[in-house]
Parts: structure tokens; C-alpha cells; sequence
């Protein structure tokens, strides 16, 4: 009996942990990392969901590519537009400003975060971008690409999220 109540707490945390990285992912952070946390927790708990070793290898190389293409999608936003690696750099910090800002100022469940999320990105990029060549167009141009970026991460890591979840469950 209490090795059956501990099972079900098991798989509602599991499931928690896979929803919440979910969500994350929705706000451009990465929720795979709790997806293979999750994983993790079934293997060495050992219920029947129990994922294999190597299928929890394949989940981790999942998490760092996802990391891996975020940082390249950061990089070649702004800089292949003819940015600044600085406005790259300042585009991350204000992006995730604005998702905190955002949170606060617009308190709909996601919404606000990526609003936060996108504006901060692109008035970060715009504002180094702008000091940098004194040209509103450019400055403008070169800002978008922080704002395709994003979106782009955005959908990739629901995406990878979900698969990751579904290869999980099933």
C-alpha cells in the first residue's frame, strides 16, 4: 500500500516536472533539462515507466543540443545581420529583463514574459546597435534578427520539449 501511494507521488512529480519544463520552454528557457531530471527520477526510483540508460542519454543530447543551438541562434540573430557580438551580448541580458519586466507589468500567464522577452531582446540590440552607427534603419534591421531569434528558440524548444516528454511517456 505505501509503496503504491509512493509510486503515484512518483509519477504526479514526474509529470509536474515535464509540464513545468513545458511551460518553460514556452518562455524561451529551457525545460528539457527538467524533462531529463524527470526521466532521471522514474529510472533510479525504478517505477514502470522507467526509462532505459540509453534512452536517457538520447534525452541528455537532446538538452545540450537545444543549448548548443540556442547560443548559435543568439549569435547569428544579430551578428548576421551585421551586429555586434556586444549587441548579442546585451540582447540575452535586456531579453531576459524584459521577461521579468514583462512578467510584472503584463501578469498573464505567459504572455507577459514573452512580451517582456521579445521587446527586451530587441531594445537592447537596437540601443547598442544605434549608439554603434548612429542609423535607425540598420539599428532597427539589426534588432530583428534578436526577435526572429527568438521566436525561432522558442518554437524549437517546444518542440524538442515535447518530444522529449512523448519519448519519455510512451
Amino acid at each position: 500500500m505505501v509503496e503504491s501511494i509512493l509510486q503515484v507521488l512518483i509519477y504526479i512529480l514526474g509529470f509536474s516536472m515535464c509540464l513545468i519544463g513545458l511551460v518553460l520552454s514556452m518562455v524561451t528557457i529551457s525545460g528539457t533539462w527538467l524533462v531529463l531530471l524527470a526521466g532521471l527520477l522514474f529510472k533510479l526510483t525504478n517505477v514502470s515507466l522507467s526509462p532505459s540508460w540509453k534512452m536517457l542519454i538520447v534525452l541528455a543530447t537532446m538538452a545540450i543540443l537545444v543549448e548548443v543551438f540556442e547560443g548559435l541562434a543568439g549569435y547569428f540573430g544579430v551578428v548576421k545581420k551585421g551586429g555586434s557580438k556586444l549587441a548579442g551580448f546585451v540582447a540575452s541580458v535586456t531579453s531576459f529583463i524584459g521577461g521579468i519586466i514583462g512578467t510584472i507589468v503584463i501578469p498573464i500567464y505567459i504572455l507577459g514574459s514573452l512580451i517582456g522577452l521579445i521587446a527586451g531582446g530587441f531594445l537592447g540590440a537596437y540601443a547598442v546597435e544605434y549608439f554603434r552607427l548612429k542609423h535607425n534603419n540598420k539599428a532597427i534591421d539589426i534588432a530583428m534578427g534578436t526577435v526572429i531569434a527568438k521566436v525561432f528558440m522558442m518554437v524549437l524548444k517546444v518542440i524538442v520539449t515535447l518530444i522529449m516528454i512523448f519519448m519519455l511517456l510512451v
